[in-house]
Order: C-alpha cells, then structure tokens, then sequence
C-alpha cells in the first residue's frame, strides 16, 4: 500500500516536472527567435549604414564639398614646400 502511494507520488512529481520543463523549453525557444529576429534587423541596419558611410566619404564627395563649400583647390607647383627629414 505504502509502495502504491509512493509510486504514485513519484508519477504526479515527474509528470509536474515533464510539464515545467516542456514550459521552459517553449519559453527559452521564444525567446531565441525574438533573438534572432532582432539580429537580423541590426545586420541590416548595419549594412545600410555601411553603405551610407561609403557614399559619404567617397572621394568625389570629399573633393566637392572642399572645392565648393571651403573653397579649397589643389596647390599650384610654386606652392609646394619639399620637407626633408
């Protein structure tokens, strides 16, 4: 008899914690996917931000910008200096 309860109790307890862990699984794998979908958009924002770094430090852009905005120009021969070390 005292067997039967035993057993019976040790069944409830396992069948408790089968369900505890089926809970935790379902929970964990929710949050991975969250993970991972969250990863996706930072790589692509992170690509379009490279993509938008290049376009602002590309040389044509660089060069216009110091022609036109601080009006630079490229220095004539009789402006260059030769520094020797």
């Amino acid at each position: 008899m005292y067997l039967a309860i035993i057993l019976y109790f040790f069944i409830f307890s396992s069948s408790l914690a089968l369900i505890a862990s089926s809970y935790d699984c379902r929970v964990s794998y929710s949050l991975l996917q969250n993970l991972e979908s969250e990863e996706w958009s930072l790589r692509e924002n992170h690509s379009r931000l490279l993509l938008e770094h290049s376009t602002w430090a590309s040389y044509d852009r660089v060069e216009t910008i110091a022609r036109e905005k601080l009006l630079m120009k490229s220095p004539t021969l009789g402006n260059l200096v030769l520094v020797l070390k």
